[in-house]
């Protein structure tokens, strides 16, 4: 009996910390919605700089994080990222857009929007899976680069976000 309640501490106190986001917020929830958050800002800049790699940038590229994020919050973001993101969304660079973070405990999705240097490419619907491990924080598990472009998706105007339609 003795070593149960240190047991059941430990597990009711790993349980009430781990992470609940829904940005944007969902009707009725009880998540976590401030884009400044550590965790958010964790996973957001991991997920911008899985995207980076994934699509090949090798010139510098704007970031636009999730609405509502101070400017100071923004720009601590850029080192975490890599020294080709920029906060400053300049004509002529790619732009990666997070449009959407969701975390539930030691998993994280993160929506976002890549659009490249040359507009003719196109835009793309880009999601990132991230996963929280023991001494190494946030990693990217699988980007998907969706095969259609954005103006493929349907955007909700509530949440200002896709939804995948005719993929």
């Amino acid at each position: 009996m003795k070593t149960r309640i240190p047991v059941l501490l430990i597990a009711l106190t790993v349980a009430g910390c781990a992470p609940y986001v829904n940005i944007p917020p969902q009707a009725g929830d009880l998540a976590n919605h401030n884009p400044n958050n550590r965790n958010v800002l964790n996973v957001e800049s991991k997920a911008v700089r899985a995207v980076a790699e994934d699509f090949g940038l090798a010139e510098p590229f704007a970031v636009e994080p999730l609405a509502d994020t101070t400017a100071h919050n923004h720009l601590t973001l850029m080192p975490r990222i890599g020294e080709l993101a920029t906060a400053e969304n300049v004509e002529g660079l790619a732009t990666i857009s997070v449009r959407k973070v969701y975390i539930r405990g030691a998993k994280a999705n993160v929506s976002m929007v890549y659009t490249p240097a040359r507009a003719e490419e196109g835009r793309r619907f880009v999601t990132v899976d991230l996963r929280r491990e023991a001494f190494r924080g946030w990693t990217a598990n699988l980007v998907k680069a969706w095969r259609f472009e954005v103006e493929r998706a349907l955007i909700d105007p509530e949440t200002n976000s896709a939804v995948v339609v005719n993929p």
